[in-house]
């Protein structure tokens, strides 16, 4: 065919061809069929991984998703068209996709009608994670706003999102499930993986997701705070009643779970991992608090009961739980260890019940609560034990700084005491000063006496004290069944032995030590050269040896280990000597046998 003859497409035709692709989809147009009635709900399946300035929908309230350019249904048109009808809407999609949206044209709507977007039938079940990413690509905005009740979403990765992945201002909603494939990832984002805010944001339920970490759930891809339940968002469940529905909230670079602000109170946390791997133990810290309740927050529930499992809080920079001016928060059943900081901080908290927790190992106290404020916190049938500091401390005014009982006999079959009048009494085992194993209770007489017959397992016993008020003190001074804690072993036979010459440059000395009560002791090791005044610390161990480092030829120094249960005064050894060689020779020093 010659150019005279080729058949031309009419430059008006070629110049509108968008404009009657969409006229294309109109009821009447050329003679075709009427259109279809407004569907009152819309089931769309998002086919098109594609964001651009096209990526919306055609013809908002038509029943059907088509993007601009008629490519298919992305997940920006199927939220414009959901949002255009009544009724509830789902959003499927048709195969795994990666999408991510273009910063030009701006974040998705928000959801003002019931919506449930679900990816869970594209599960990535290769690699046990979502099929489906939406990537904000850095976009100043938030991934998916809730704005409509009753909205689901399930199985998606959202991130890489400058505001937060879900940003909730709504009720009824419900953020992943244990269903296969229903678990989101929500990481990676510069504010947080799950916003709730407002008064009008109730009654929500953030479930099964990874918050915080990578899809594995084992590697940190941090948002800014995991959850933050603020401006009066009141009664929103975080995990739930088991563990299976609770959410890992670890890795993210601020707090692990938020709540602020008076108003939101009643608001839950049940079955979550907070500061640790999907396995619960490996550390994978929150940047600070793993729970942070403060500025006005009533009735804050952190496990409890039958309603909510006890959570898993643990690794993180700051304290595991820290109240900071609410009331009536409950923690029950929580697991709160390996935290830098305090296990729990109450400071200006009140009304508190802390009940039934295992609080072990973190590097302050267990429990710490300051201020003249923070009184009637209830402190029960907790194990508490092995924190680098107190099990219990009042400090400056907290919990009244009621005095702790005093022990005054305790065998395996029970103890007695005095205590304050009328207080009830909690009786534990330890290996050290705090509560390790919760025994039972008494309830001291008018007078503060008090006994206990149960079975002790020891080696010490404590006590703690609530008074009417439901103030809790700390724990009494231990007490050894059958008789009073005794001070450690003063340190003896010193290797090389005392005024020993031609020693080492650089030696290992030793000691002989231990504890009648079998408490754990911590040697202090002291030296300097003889005749000078200054000595310096060679070594704080629990060994009972010490390599004070490269020494002076030829010098004679003086030594001096003091040992340290814990519970006692501190018990000074002997100031022993050596004197240096020349240099390091063949001199062997063999073990000193003491009979």
């Amino acid at each position: 065919m010659n150019a005279k003859n080729a058949i031309t497409t009419p430059s008006w035709v070629s110049k509108s061809w968008r404009w009657l692709v969409s006229l294309a989809l109109l009821a009447g147009w050329m003679g075709t069929a009427p259109a279809p009635a407004r569907a009152a709900s819309l089931v769309a399946v998002v086919n098109s991984a594609i964001d651009d300035f096209s990526a919306h929908d055609t013809s908002p309230g038509d029943g059907v998703c088509l993007d601009t350019l008629a490519r298919g249904c992305t997940l920006r048109a199927a939220i414009e068209e959901a949002n255009a009808l009544a009724g509830a809407d789902t959003i499927t999609f048709s195969t795994a996709m990666s999408i991510v949206l273009d910063t030009g044209v701006g974040g998705l709507n928000p959801l003002t009608e019931q919506v449930t977007i679900d990816a869970s039938g594209v599960w990535d079940t290769a690699n046990n994670q979502p099929g489906v990413i939406l990537d904000g690509n850095g976009g100043n905005f938030n991934g998916l706003a809730l704005g409509a009740n009753g909205s689901n979403i399930y199985g998606l990765y959202i991130t890489n999102f400058n505001g937060s992945a879900i940003y909730i201002y709504s009720s009824g909603n419900t953020i992943g499930g244990t269903a296969l494939g229903q678990r989101n990832v929500l990481s990676g984002n510069g504010y947080e993986g799950v916003r709730i805010s407002g008064s009008s944001a109730q009654s929500n339920v953030v479930q099964n997701n990874y918050i915080g970490t990578n899809p594995g759930g084992n590697v940190a891809n941090p948002n800014g705070d995991g959850v933050l339940i603020t401006n009066g968002a009141a009664n929103n469940t975080i995990g739930g009643s088991t563990t299976t529905v609770g959410n890992v909230i670890s890795g993210n670079s601020y707090y692990g779970v938020r709540i602020e602000t008076s108003g939101s109170d009643g608001n839950g946390l049940g079955g979550n991992v907070i500061g640790a791997a999907v396995d619960g133990n490996t550390a994978l810290g929150n940047g600070s608090d793993g729970v942070r309740v403060d500025n006005g927050p009533a009735n804050t529930y952190i496990g409890g009961g039958g309603a909510l499992e006890g959570n898993i809080i643990a690794h993180n920079t700051g304290p595991g739980i820290y109240i900071l001016n609410a009331s009536a928060t409950n923690i029950e059943r929580n697991t709160i260890g390996n935290n830098a900081t305090f296990g729990i901080l109450l400071q200006g908290g009140w009304n508190s019940f802390i009940g039934g927790n295992t609080i072990t190992a973190n590097l302050g106290d267990g429990i710490k609560i300051i201020g003249s404020a923070a009184t009637g916190n209830w402190i029960m049938q907790n194990n508490i034990y092995s924190n680098t500091l107190k099990g219990i401390e009042l400090f400056n005014g907290g919990n009244g700084e009621l005095a702790a009982p005093a022990i005054a006999s305790a065998t395996s079959g029970g103890a007695t005491g005095t205590g304050c009048a009328n207080c009830y009494i909690e009786i534990f085992s330890d290996s050290s000063d705090e509560g390790q194993t919760y025994h039972g209770a008494v309830n001291a007489d008018g007078s503060g006496n008090w006994t206990y017959i149960g079975a002790l397992t020891g080696p010490h016993v404590t006590a703690t004290a609530t008074d009417a008020s439901l103030n809790t003190s700390e724990f009494s001074a231990p007490y050894t069944i059958g008789g009073a804690n005794q001070p450690p072993n003063i340190p003896a036979c010193p290797n090389p032995i005392d005024t020993d010459t031609q020693v080492f440059l650089t030696p290992t000395l030793a000691w002989c030590g231990g504890d009648p009560d079998g408490d754990s002791v911590t040697y202090t090791v002291m030296g300097g050269v003889q005749g000078l005044p200054q000595w310096s610390q060679w070594c704080n161990t629990t060994a009972t040896s010490c390599a004070p480092g490269a020494l002076q030829p030829n010098t004679t120094y003086e030594w001096q280990v003091t040992a340290n249960d814990g519970v006692n005064p501190a018990v000074n050894g002997p100031v022993w000597t050596f004197t240096t060689g020349a240099g390091n020779g063949y001199k062997i020093f063999l073990p000193l046998v003491r009979k």
